[in-house]
């Protein structure tokens, strides 16, 4: 098994680390680096984001030729480790004779290193994956309530005397986080407030979901495999990309092929809601979208979102933007002749 070893929390020390044992070129910008390599170890991209609060991102997106596993310490005791996997699948342990845990696709697990000084993330030979980790570090010298770094402490540290590890379910919400992430455009300031805005909402959205899988507790994973999932996701771009197509669920569950069951249980478990709430909520973020960026009216707009009523629509529109929509489209004419 290939091994590569990170010794810095500092996150140029430690992408200088790993440039070095990949033989990656780096390329950087306002607080964001990069890794790229192509080479006979493998393949693929290591993006670094530094933020304020001694928080760092790291995105791993490899494919690598050989079994590998990447030490991330010595410097982490005391640290708290948010991983969500969004490809592939990545292994756990605390240290190399430490039992280890699977993060599958579109799951969450927290790590808090209240003993070890070490996490040992390990990457499948030829499986491309893409997994991102949320590291907060030093939280020992947090000391001052209300504070995020000192609630983190108190929550994940302090109330365990051991190392802390949790896997739990699967959530495409913050696929969606990494998802804009990946993709942003921006350049230099803009850029750099915008990465730091997703890396705050990933991390709220990972903590939230931990809160929700401890009070579900068994019911947390549900009897969903990899390939349900998959083809929940499916199901789910597809919603995004044509709310306004009045498909039933078992329409949409034969399209992929999957059961209506396992569909609405997949929708439960990854989306905290069920299928029809999910494309109705679609349905009125197209009609917000419309609102702002064209000339159509209301209801030309209830049509093209493939609504039949628009005191329904309205009433839907108002629960969710407390106002009307067509106080929302008087609202956006102010604001553009302000």
């Amino acid at each position: 098994m290939e091994t590569f070893t990170i010794h810095s929390n500092t996150l140029g020390k430690a992408l200088e680390e790993l440039k070095t044992q990949l033989g990656a070129t780096a390329t950087s910008g306002l607080k964001e680096q990069q890794l790229t390599f192509n080479n006979a170890t493998g393949r693929g991209q290591v993006t670094g984001l530094s933020l304020k609060g001694r928080i760092n991102y790291l995105e791993f997106d490899v494919t690598f030729k050989e079994d590998t596993q990447i030490l991330l310490g010595t410097e982490t005791q005391n640290s708290l480790f948010f991983a969500y996997c969004v490809e592939g699948s990545l292994r756990h342990k605390f240290s190399e004779n430490h039992q280890s845990v699977t993060l599958e696709p579109f799951q969450t697990a927290i790590m808090a290193n209240s003993v070890s000084p070490l996490n040992v993330l390990e990457f499948k030979a030829g499986e491309r994956t893409n997994v991102s980790i949320i590291g907060v570090y030093g939280l020992l010298q947090a000391d001052k309530p209300n504070t995020i770094r000192y609630q983190l402490k108190e929550t994940f540290l302090e109330q365990n005397q051991e190392d802390y590890r949790f896997v739990g379910s699967y959530n495409l919400k913050i696929a969606d986080s990494v998802s804009q992430l990946q993709n942003l455009k921006m350049t230099g300031l803009v850029r750099a407030l915008m990465t730091e805005g997703l890396v705050h909402i990933i991390l709220a959205m990972e903590i939230q979901q931990h809160q929700r899988d401890k009070l579900l507790k068994d019911e947390v994973l549900g009897s969903l495999n990899s390939r349900d999932r998959r083809l929940v996701k499916e199901v789910s771009d597809f919603i995004k990309n044509y709310p306004e197509t009045n498909k039933t669920v078992t329409d949409l569950s034969e399209k992929v092929g999957i059961s209506p069951a396992k569909l609405q249980e997949g929708f439960r478990l990854m989306h905290n809601t069920t299928v029809n709430d999910f494309i109705r909520n679609e349905r009125i973020n197209k009609a917000e979208m419309l609102l702002k960026t064209t000339d159509l009216n209301i209801s030309e707009i209830v049509y093209t979102i493939g609504f039949s009523s628009r005191s329904y629509f309205s009433k839907i529109f108002k629960e969710k933007y407390n106002c009307s929509p067509v106080e929302y489209k008087s609202k956006i004419k102010l604001a553009v002749t302000a």
